[in-house]
């Protein structure tokens, strides 16, 4: 059952948050404006009140009620000017929800933060990545990123340039740099190979003379999905190496 709602108490408190409780906020509900009740509220942190919201139950299977949505029909006619300039994000956001938003937000592989490699702070000729999560063997496993130093990497003559290619070996659990050949200007260069049991995180340009490497010269090579059938290519891959361990094994212990 949907219900609706404003925020806050009705105290004059700057927000409708409840104290000591994160993750929950003050709510009146329409038909019971003089009773105050807590509800979740996940996706509006620092809510503040008198805002008109949409309350219930995500999934069925929930538990507690909460905060699904600004109540938009109702957002302007019960909200000031300035209230609503102090809170444009609150009705802009959930729009933009995957399932539940009328504007569902078209998400661009560099603006996920998991893998993402970007330029140090103070810009320098290393690279800094951020943590990743991955699986490896059937199991979710994470890395908590690192950095990957480019210095003298340089093409190493004038008018030339090369692909750096930033990866993540997952059996190492360790960030790798592999470097392009070089070619010149007028020639596109060419990325090196990923490594096998290497996650492909960017490639970055590299130049005679390069004293940092700025954004300008990083490029996003994360895939959001493997080839097909990848992952039992490496299954198998894996296993026959495995029997391969054994029988050396057994053939250094005589029995075979």
């Amino acid at each position: 059952m949907i219900r609706f709602a404003l925020t806050g108490d009705g105290s004059d408190s700057a927000t409708a948050e409840v104290a000591n409780r994160p993750g929950w906020a003050w709510v009146r509900y329409d038909e019971e404006p003089h009773k105050v009740s807590q509800v979740r509220n996940r996706i509006f942190p620092g809510i503040v009140p008198e805002v008109p919201v949409v309350i219930g139950k995500r999934y069925e299977s929930d538990r507690m009620v909460q905060i699904l949505g600004i109540n938009e029909a109702l957002y302007d006619m019960a909200m000031s000017e300035g209230e609503r300039i102090s809170y444009l994000v609150a009705p802009h956001g959930p729009t933009h929800h995957a399932l539940l938003g009328t504007d569902p937000a078209e998400i661009d592989v560099a603006n996920i933060l998991n893998g993402k490699c970007r330029a140090t702070d103070p810009e320098s000729m290393s690279v800094e990545v951020e943590a990743v999560a991955y699986f490896h063997n059937g199991k979710r496993e994470t890395f908590g990123g690192g950095g990957v130093d480019f210095t003298g990497d340089d093409p190493g003559a004038t008018n030339y340039q090369r692909y750096g290619l930033v990866t993540f070996d997952v059996r190492e659990q360790a960030l790798r740099k592999t470097l392009g050949l070089s070619s010149p200007n007028t020639v596109p260069a060419t990325p090196p190979d990923v490594p096998l049991w290497n996650i492909p995180i960017a490639v970055v340009l590299l130049y005679y003379g390069m004293t940092a490497v700025t954004v300008d010269y990083i490029y996003d090579y994360r895939i959001l999905f493997p080839p097909t059938g990848i992952y039992q290519i490496y299954r198998n891959f894996n296993q026959f190496m495995h029997y391969n361990e054994l029988m050396w094994t057994r053939h250094l212990t005589g029995e075979l």
